[in-house]
């Protein structure tokens, strides 16, 4: 069974890399697809950051 600290750290390095990644994106100018791409990413850092309060609250427990 996978441990609650492997899961932890592999959503929160997701979470972080799709945000910094979506920012990176976001900030610079190109082709609307490039765009697309980073509203996507942001969307997986909004999902991975409601992730981690889930494990945080269910590890807690």
């Amino acid at each position: 069974m996978v441990s609650f600290r492997a899961v932890f750290i592999t959503v929160l390095a997701l979470t972080i890399l799709s945000g910094a990644a979506a920012t990176y994106l976001a900030g610079t100018s190109g082709p609307a697809g490039r765009h697309r791409v980073a509203e996507r990413l942001a969307y997986i850092a909004m999902v991975g950051a409601r992730a981690i309060m889930v494990l945080l609250s269910d590890g807690a427990e």
